[in-house]
């Protein structure tokens, strides 16, 4: 009779030609975001006949690099939540990836001849929005004259992230931030020496934003916040129909989301950025393409289509007829 997957996996198991790899994840990650992300690699790996596992949670970085898992042969990876262990593993990992010295954080562990430290939030970050981009008709010209507003969280993990995306993608920084906040730690001056970025210091001065956007586009806008803490934008700002990201994983019904979807913008969740950038690290792992609709349907299933269980979504949405929430093109 025909072998099944399973039957396939166990027999090059025996046969000693596939190798059951294990990977952590490291640090804390709010809303059930570890849970999901080991959840959606797990059904990757199943749908491709692949034995790999999650075994084991470590709450810092000595704790995992002086862990047996860590130094076995049979380490495949690890995905890093905590932004203080992101940035210790600059100095821990074997090789780190050009992404991940330009960032300045590893958020992403493989294992090739040494442990490699790799960056992967702007990658999920990068392909949700060129993905957008890509079917403007309008996104023609001069690429100097084109930008995005980060709306940033204090020079974080994140923001660099973010920051990285958006010179990928072709565009100008603008990044706003709390004055007196950023200067604590020097993010305004980080992101003027490291990405050009232009500083808004008022978000609701139209005669500061027309002074710094001049006759630019304003392509993107990119949260990094946390819904309790983000502020009103100004409907000035989504005149431009520009394309409105929530980085974090569980702002799904933000009220910058809700925002711009009544003004007829484009939107990305933080579920969608979650499972682009698991795409990435499964091929970074992997060597090989994602089973991408696997990936994203555990993400939907256990974040998205969980949150609209809880939420009348026509009362939020105003019954406008826009595109389903967590659906693209593409």
């Amino acid at each position: 009779g025909q072998l099944s997957a399973q039957d396939i996996m166990e027999r090059r198991l025996s046969d000693g030609l596939l190798r059951k790899l294990k990977f952590v994840s490291l640090g804390d990650a709010e809303g059930g975001v570890m849970a999901t992300v080991e959840h959606m690699h797990e059904a990757a790996w199943a749908a491709c006949g692949i034995p790999h596992k999650f075994v084991h949670r470590y709450s810092n970085v000595d704790e995992m690099c002086n862990s047996e898992v860590f130094s076995s042969e049979d380490f495949g990876g690890g995905s890093v939540y905590d932004a203080t262990c992101q940035r210790l593993l600059m100095d821990k990992v074997h090789v780190l990836t050009e992404e991940a010295k330009a960032i300045g954080y590893v958020d992403t562990l493989s294992q090739q001849s040494g442990v490699v430290g790799d960056n992967t939030d702007w990658k999920g970050l990068y392909v949700s929005i060129k993905r957008l981009l890509d079917t403007d008709t309008d996104d023609e010209g001069n690429h100097d004259n084109k930008f995005a507003l980060l709306l940033g969280s204090s020079g974080t993990n994140s923001d660099r992230a973010a920051a990285y995306a958006i010179k990928q993608l072709g565009l100008n920084v603008i990044y706003y931030h709390d004055t007196d906040v950023s200067c604590e730690n020097g993010a305004h001056e980080n992101m003027k020496e490291k990405y050009a970025a232009v500083i808004l210091k008022d978000l609701t001065s139209p005669s500061e934003w027309n002074d710094k956007l001049g006759n630019g586009k304003l392509k993107v806008i990119i949260s990094t916040l946390s819904s309790q803490s983000e502020p009103q934008i100004q409907p000035q700002l989504l005149k431009q129909k520009p394309i409105v990201c929530e980085m974090t994983e569980t702002a799904n019904y933000s009220p910058l989301l809700l925002q711009a979807e009544s003004s007829g913008c484009d939107v990305i969740r933080g579920t969608e950025v979650m499972w682009e950038k698991g795409v990435a690290q499964f091929e970074t792992w992997m060597g090989r393409s994602a089973p991408y609709k696997v990936m994203k349907t555990v993400v939907l299933d256990e974040c998205l289509h969980k949150e609209q269980n809880d939420l009348d979504l026509e009362e939020n949405v105003g019954g406008s007829g826009k595109r389903i929430l967590g659906q693209r093109t593409g």
